[in-house]
């Protein structure tokens, strides 16, 4: 057996011969002073030994290792002529005859054969696993068997590199957790062997990161087994260095001596600091793992958006823990040496390529440690079961919506999912050190699985970092469903539509030299999206009207003079908030616009606001209240006079204003501040000839004798005459509404009549009247341009029976219209009305002392309507 597995037969120098030769050697070792005296021990050849070696059982192997090396001083006398003792006593004995690196591999190269062979036994594997184990750990000869292993991992040859990665596998599979608490005694004494072993195979992790580096593009046999290796290495390095320092204090003065001395260990309220060389040393591991789990992500190729956000989560909270690494707490470093023991768990590389990733996951959610804040041990599981699930996860909840359609092991996941999800929402942010941590996390739980944390108290910082969240770097994981996000934010507070408003970035930002990078527009079209559904979600809603839109409204409108699409959503709100207010902040921003986008977008919302459907057609009457009111707050007189003049004006102030040659100098002061007032006044009711275009006909001829019944109320207001101007050009495009503005101004004027005939009876004085109120008719038809009177004429026997009736104008005016053959009778009666009324007040004018202005008014208004040019 031994010349077929080390092939030595044919040689004449045989291995096994070298054991039966007494070479004398200058000093001999403690071990073969005592194989020498022990004369009932007896030397195996080398074949025969690693033969029995490899043919035991596994536990007797162990257990003759463990006497012979670990703890020599501990062999009972009984078992001094052990085969299994003798065989390795006669490993050590070779090796101590022939210290050349060549003997070395004698032992090495047939133990590692075995154990690359897949057609060997599983006991002949894990006895040459053991073997070699053994002989790097605690044989008298470690210290070679280190070297020669480190060697091998350096080299190019790819089969001793993946033997060297299986041997310390093999180790590293052995170790348990440390104990917080260690009493005197064998666990003591175990754990102090133990740390000797973890801090000796800390020099393997550059010579493994290395086989990494060159065949760890693929998750082959020796990157996993490399990988795992450095994992659990760096996890028991880290609980080691980052343990409470023990050092030797003097009892009676706290100095550091070598006598009467005892061994303390340093608590937090006395001492906060890792020891300084340990701290080092696990720095730089730290920032070496980062790179290793790049490479394990890119073996896990995730698809989904939780599990890239949760690698990316994991980047963040390694660039957390390096600061507080940094820092040396001993408190904060405890967080890290619990956290990297469990994230280890689902890191392993069974865990990250398991074909049933949601199976068996229940040793997550039972992870318990009191050293660890409740907020960071919640994270810590949300982040392995984001990590583990790997995409299976979003298909079992899209396959099955229902609890009922779920297999235990799924409901099991998702109710503790749910506990972890609405722990890591609802007290965000997390404490000092751990700030930064979930901003990755959550927005992607809150997109993808809403059923997990809701209904659930959102804090605001939460909705921020949604938005903030960089969605286009967050992996392929489908198109971002907007609607799920939007969900999130009902009920929507107050704090949560001014964070979704302020991120509406303006239009023009390149044009004022502002810089606004990817990410802030990303987020913009983010915010606009999400408020786009919130009110399409609410509109439908009962409760809608005292909901989210009076608030977002209000928000809306400090964006909706930058941004297009603010003015999209303001427009969306308006059947549900109180147009009134609206149109009042409307028209102080209109007022008070410094610049044309400003002035335009204001007069383009009132407008818009009062085409809106929820007007009951009275919408412009309300708005022409608004701006008298907004006007008279503002201590503007809106009447034709100055404010000193009396509060009945006559009509001959009127006429000063429109007859130049009649000016003085006072009534120039009077031009020119009424001149400023018009102004304003036509700023503000510029939107009504914007809704005049747009409006349907049947609202306006609705309007148009109510407008006419509330000029009629308070004649002295100039604003009435502007806001027949901003009508006049729709209502002359359109013959019916003409007819209705002659009908009504017909119907007053002939209500008048006896009003005129007490003036000039002298029952009622001139001075007791509001003369406004006799010229509104005049004044509302001599607003509109001559063509919007083409249809309108006279039957010839009318002209001439009213012959001395008629004004005498220069004989560069033509004759009278006379009536259209085409023209309704109803129209022709309606045309006479006019005309006897005109021509009845241009006969009064003469007739009553002190309005004799009312004469030119009336001549230039039947001149517009019944005369040719």
């Amino acid at each position: 057996m031994a010349d077929s597995l080390f092939n030595e037969a044919a040689q004449p120098n045989s291995y096994d011969n070298l054991f039966l030769v007494n070479t004398a050697k200058p000093q001999a070792s403690p071990l073969e002073i005592q194989l020498t005296n022990d004369e009932q021990q007896s030397i195996l050849p080398l074949g025969k030994a690693l033969n029995m070696l490899l043919h035991v059982k596994t536990h007797v192997l162990a257990t003759g290792m463990n006497q012979t090396w670990r703890s020599p001083k501990k062999l009972p006398s009984t078992l001094t002529g052990s085969p299994v003792n003798t065989a390795l006593n006669s490993l050590d004995l070779y090796l101590t005859q022939h210290s050349s690196d060549f003997f070395l591999r004698h032992i090495y190269d047939p133990l590692k054969d075995k154990v690359l062979k897949p057609k060997n036994g599983k006991e002949a594997i894990s006895n040459s696993l053991q073997l070699l184990a053994g002989l790097t750990l605690w044989s008298p000869h470690r210290t070679r068997y280190q070297q020669w292993i480190e060697q091998e991992l350096t080299h190019t040859d790819k089969r001793g590199a993946l033997s060297s990665a299986l041997i310390l596998s093999f180790i590293t599979k052995q170790w348990h957790p440390f104990k917080e608490n260690d009493d005197d005694g064998d666990d003591k004494e175990q754990s102090d062997q133990m740390e000797q072993v973890v801090m000796m195979m800390t020099r393997y992790f550059s010579p493994l990161m290395t086989v990494l580096k060159q065949y760890g593009e693929l998750p082959t046999l020796l990157a996993c087994t490399a990988y795992d290796t450095l994992l659990t290495i760096s996890v028991f390095m880290v609980d080691i260095c980052l343990s409470p320092v023990a050092i030797i204090m003097d009892q009676e003065h706290g100095k550091e001596s070598t006598s009467n001395a005892k061994i303390s260990v340093l608590e937090d309220e006395t001492k906060d600091q890792v020891d300084g060389e340990r701290l080092k040393l696990i720095q730089d591991v730290w920032l070496r793992l980062d790179s290793l789990l790049v490479m394990v992500e890119k073996w896990q190729q995730p698809t989904d958006l939780i599990t890239n956000g949760a690698w990316r989560e994991l980047h963040v909270f390694m660039t957390q823990a390096h600061h507080v690494l940094l820092e040396g707490r001993l408190d904060r470093c405890r967080q890290i040496r619990k956290s990297w023991c469990w994230l280890s768990k689902v890191l392993v590389s069974s865990q990250i390529l398991s074909k049933n990733p949601t199976k068996k996951m229940s040793f997550i959610w039972k992870l318990e440690d009191k050293c660890l804040e409740p907020n960071l041990s919640s994270y810590l599981k949300m982040l392995m079961l984001a990590l583990r699930q790997n995409g299976h996860w979003i298909e079992h909840q899209n396959a099955k919506s229902s609890p009922s359609g779920l297999t235990d092991d799924e409901q099991n996941l998702q109710e503790h999912a749910r506990v972890y999800c609405r722990s890591m929402i609802e007290c965000y942010p997390m404490p000092d050190p751990w700030t930064e941590l979930n901003q990755t996390m959550i927005p992607i739980i809150m997109a993808t699985v809403p059923h997990l944390y809701l209904p659930c108290h959102i804090p605001l910082p939460v909705f921020s970092i949604v938005l903030n969240f960089p969605w286009d770097a967050s992996g392929d994981g489908g198109e971002l469903d907007v609607l799920t996000l939007a969900d999130c934010f009902l009920p929507l507070s107050h704090d949560a539509i001014h964070l979704l408003v302020s991120k509406i970035q303006p239009d023009n930002w390149w044009e004022s030299g502002a810089t606004i990078g990817h990410q802030d527009q990303a987020t913009s079209k983010l915010s606009c999206d999400i408020l786009d559904a919130l009110i399409s979600k609410e509109s439908k809603s009962c409760s809608s009207t005292c909901s989210i839109f009076e608030p977002l409204a209000e928000e809306l409108m400090n964006r909706v003079f930058m941004s297009n699409k603010s003015c999209e959503l303001l427009l969306r709100c308006l059947p549900f908030i109180r147009k009134s207010v609206l149109l009042l902040s409307l028209i102080k921003k209109l007022v008070t616009a410094d610049n044309e986008r400003t002035n335009h977008v204001a007069k383009g919302l009132i407008a818009k606001t009062l085409l809106e459907d929820s007007w009951c057609g009275d919408s412009v009457l309300v708005y022409i209240d608004l701006v008298r009111e907004f006007l008279r707050t503002r201590r503007h007189q809106t009447t034709f006079i100055c404010m000193a003049m009396t509060k009945c004006a006559t009509p001959d102030d009127i006429y000063h204003i429109y007859d130049d040659s009649g000016r003085n100098a006072w009534f120039v002061f009077i031009y020119l501040f009424l001149l400023e007032l018009g102004n304003m006044e036509i700023e503000l009711l510029w939107p009504i000839q914007l809704w005049s275009s747009k409006v349907d006909s049947a609202i306006l001829e609705k309007i148009i004798p109510l407008l006419i019944n509330k000029y009629y109320n308070t004649p002295s207001e100039s604003i009435f005459i502007h806001v027949w101007q901003m009508l006049a050009h729709t209502i002359t495009q359109r013959k019916s509404l003409m007819l209705a503005i002659i009908t009504k101004c017909t119907d007053i004027m002939e209500n008048q009549k006896s009003l005129f005939e007490m003036i000039r009876r002298g029952i009622i004085h001139k001075d007791d009247i509001n003369f406004f109120t006799l010229l509104l008719p005049i004044l509302i038809l001599s607003i509109f341009p001559k063509q919007a009177y083409e249809y309108v004429g006279l039957p010839s026997s009318i002209i001439q029976k009213w012959h001395g009736r008629w004004p005498h104008f220069n004989d560069e005016r033509k004759c009278k219209k006379a009536e259209l053959t085409t023209m309704d009778e109803n129209e022709s009666k309606l045309y006479i009305r006019l005309a006897d009324e005109l021509l009845l007040r241009y006969d009064y004018s003469e007739q009553i002392n002190g309005i004799h202005q009312i004469r030119k008014l009336t001549s230039d208004t039947l001149y517009k309507i019944f005369y040719y040019e």
